[in-house]
């Protein structure tokens, strides 16, 4: 984590010094720092992300050479630089329309020259988010589906991509910034997930020297030897990918919840449409459970999923929630509990979805604890 915030420190720097050579006097303009530069979490051989903003479009032409040179002598720096010129307004208009801008306007960061330019956009960021939150957040959420369907392979995981990477992480904070200040779980929960994860992409960049994100499998006695040599911590391969997959599995869990609980609060749930199951009710989508039938009823802690899986139902972002945070519960010789999971089991149609998600929740590991090394 350090050595991120000094990476991103020593380019902050340098695109500083030259913007003041090249750019410096000079009203109307500003650079603003996107993704990893602007959240200091760069990595050895990360892209540099920034946008030039200009008052106008008449400020931009006006200054078109100057700004020419100022980027020249940025590629001189890394040759992977990323950048736009645009004015605050159309860097809104452009974040309705690609979801990378817009996932970058939550944490955009100001680096060097004319303030009140990016001050501008950071009014325009809030305009946005009292008038346009259920397009971003259709935006953000379709974008999350898409791209944790292309990368659902944890056997050689993308870090940045996966289910529980960091674009998870990141996808969680963007809704509580853009979207909704309350997304329910909180994000200390799973800070040393994240700065794991963070910190085994710095070693795959400092061990291929390129913005490498996936742990392959020819690169992880790689890594283990690097972890040893600094360290001095010896992991044993299953051990080692253990670790890295359940981080990434409470972080993806995390995501989860979070996206359910927003999207609740977006589009409210149709009175007309809830109904009754015993103790749970529905709201045609969700199925929610009071947690002290839990406490009360262990075995309840089974037969939600039963319920859940029996009527196409996701359980409620509050139930999960509660849920994954249910400690020291043994359900292995629960009789009730064991009839109801066999139950499960034992149903015609797909279980995956079904086991998966208690497995997620970390109720499969407490009636068959061996899954808990799994």
């Amino acid at each position: 984590f350090s050595i991120s915030e000094k990476i991103s420190r020593i380019y902050e720097e340098e695109i500083s010094q030259l913007y003041e050579k090249y750019l410096g006097g000079v009203d109307g303009i500003c650079i603003a720092g996107f993704g990893s530069f602007a959240r200091k979490f760069m990595a050895p051989c990360s892209d540099l992300d920034f946008v030039i903003l200009t008052s106008s479009d008449v400020e931009k032409e006006t200054n078109k050479n100057k700004i020419s040179s100022f980027i020249h002598h940025v590629w001189d720096i890394i040759s992977k630089a990323e950048y736009s010129v645009r004015t605050p307004e159309e860097t809104i208009n452009l974040a309705l329309e690609d979801e990378k801008v817009l996932t970058y306007l939550a944490d955009i960061r100001y680096v060097a020259g004319d303030k009140k330019v990016f001050n501008h956009l950071l009014y325009l960021i809030n305009q946005l988010k009292n008038t346009h939150n259920v397009k971003m957040f259709s935006i953000l959420s379709q974008d999350r589906v898409v791209r944790i369907s292309k990368y659902q392979n944890l056997v050689e995981p993308d870090l940045k991509k996966s289910p529980g990477g960091l674009e998870d992480y990141f996808f969680i904070k963007t809704l509580q910034k853009l979207i909704s200040d309350d997304i329910l779980v909180s994000l200390k929960e799973i800070e040393n997930d994240f700065l794991s994860i963070l910190e085994l992409r710095a070693i795959l960049h400092i061990l291929t020297k390129r913005n490498t994100n996936s742990l392959y499998i020819g690169l992880v006695e790689d890594v283990l030897n690097f972890i040893k040599s600094k360290t001095g911590k010896k992991y044993g391969l299953v051990e080692f990918m253990t670790k890295v997959i359940s981080s990434m599995q409470r972080i993806k869990v995390y995501a989860d919840i979070s996206h359910n609980f927003v999207k609740k609060k977006i589009y409210p749930p149709n009175p007309a449409l809830i109904s009754y199951f015993g103790p749970y009710f529905s709201d045609g989508e969700f199925l929610y459970a009071d947690p002290e039938l839990f406490k009360k009823e262990p075995y309840r802690l089974v037969e939600v999923f039963k319920i859940a899986k029996a009527n196409e139902l996701e359980l409620a972002p509050e139930t999960s929630y509660f849920i994954l945070k249910m400690k020291n519960l043994d359900l292995n010789e629960d009789i009730q509990a064991n009839k109801i999971f066999f139950e499960i089991i034992t149903d015609i149609g797909g279980i995956e979805k079904t086991l998966m998600r208690m497995k997620e929740l970390g109720i499969l590991e407490k009636i068959i604890p061996e899954f808990g090394r799994v």
